[in-house]
């Protein structure tokens, strides 16, 4: 999400534009479109006010963890000085092998041939999690991330690392 312009750039337009001067030409000389000039001077006519509005959603209202949220302040409630050592970052970031070069340079009198990564084209996906001592439960599947596959990797992959129950103790 882009951030708001300035509440200074703001002012500036708009009293630029109430000393006689056209919105298109406060465009170009603060480097805005004229649209957005525009926008900031009507603004202040109908307000008195260019104070930017507030951006995004909500919170708490919208979201995937919405319907939980009950549920983590209870358990933040429970246990107040949780801290980062608890927590574990979930990122994936995939590849697509159709994107891998095939043509390039060889040793002389060589020739390069240019083969698909793994015998075909397609798309692997790596997952892992994130603690603050380190990386846990890497993961490489083939085919791109979807519902089914992120269940799994959460129920047997970081949860059996997390779980107390299942660690081994010296």
């Amino acid at each position: 999400m882009g951030k708001p312009y300035s509440l200074d750039l703001r002012e500036r337009i708009c009293s630029y534009v109430a000393r006689g001067r056209s919105a298109r030409s406060a465009g170009r000389v603060f480097g805005v479109s004229a649209a957005t000039a525009v926008r900031f001077a009507a603004e202040h006519r109908a307000r008195g006010t260019v104070v930017a509005k507030r951006q995004g959603r909500p919170p708490g209202r919208f979201g995937k963890l919405a319907p939980h949220l009950g549920f983590l302040i209870d358990i933040v409630r429970a246990e107040p000085d949780i801290t980062l050592k608890e927590l574990v970052f979930i990122d994936e970031t995939a590849v697509k092998t159709n994107l891998t070069r095939f043509r390039g340079c060889a040793p002389v009198g060589e020739r390069l041939y240019g083969t698909a990564p793994f015998g075909k084209w397609g798309t692997q996906t790596f997952i892992a999690g994130l603690t603050q001592n380190g990386l846990i439960a890497p993961w490489v599947i083939t085919g791109a991330m979807n519902g089914l596959a992120f269940d799994t990797y959460v129920e047997t992959q970081p949860a059996p690392v997390r779980d107390p129950r299942h660690r081994c103790h010296p």
